[in-house]
């Protein structure tokens, strides 16, 4: 048995306040929690970021669009409409597409947002997901020593129960020096 390991394992978990095996468990269930709502709210940030690029490109796409549709509701022609409809039906349908994410997307008062003030709702949430990140990174390295000590503490605990000195892993639960 390698003692060193032994002592700098129980000295951090001392330095952590954890006294014993079912603390431990418990702290790297905790932890484990924490870096599964971290997940989870990152790909919920993610998903508004692409919600709000979708309306900011339908924007660019009306803008776009908008001369050539007008152009095509002025044709008087049902024959002519028709003709134009099949030569720019694709610009049609995109143009149709962005004023439909465009209505879903008006604000409560009934105007549309601004793209700025999209971009700058980007900017934020992307900040949020960097503060996530980097709280998350420091669980997760937190998490993977937990997990190594857990596992170096039921190496030890195998250890003493193989060898017979106690038969009942649950009576050295005892972490402390």
């Amino acid at each position: 048995r390698d003692v060193n390991i032994e002592i700098k394992m129980l000295n951090l978990l001392s330095k952590e306040g954890i006294s014993s095996y079912d603390e431990l468990v418990l702290l790297i269930e905790k932890q484990q929690k924490q870096v599964d709502i971290a997940n989870k709210n990152v790909a919920l940030l993610k998903s508004r970021i692409a919600e709000k690029k979708e309306v900011i490109n339908a924007i660019r796409t009306y803008w776009r669009l908008k001369p050539l549709y007008q152009q095509y509701k002025a044709i008087g022609n049902i024959t002519d409409s028709e003709l134009f409809k099949i030569r720019n039906g694709d610009d049609i349908r995109k143009y149709n597409t962005a004023v439909e994410i465009m209505n879903k997307s008006k604000l409560p008062d009934g105007s549309l947002p601004k793209a700025t003030d999209l971009n700058n709702e980007i900017s934020r949430i992307e900040n949020q997901i960097d503060d996530i990140s980097i709280r998350q990174e420091k669980t997760k390295n937190k998490l993977s020593t937990y997990q190594n000590i857990k596992e170096n503490a039921d190496k030890i605990l195998n250890n003493v129960i193989e060898k017979g000195e106690n038969t009942n892993k649950k009576s050295v639960v005892n972490l402390s020096i």
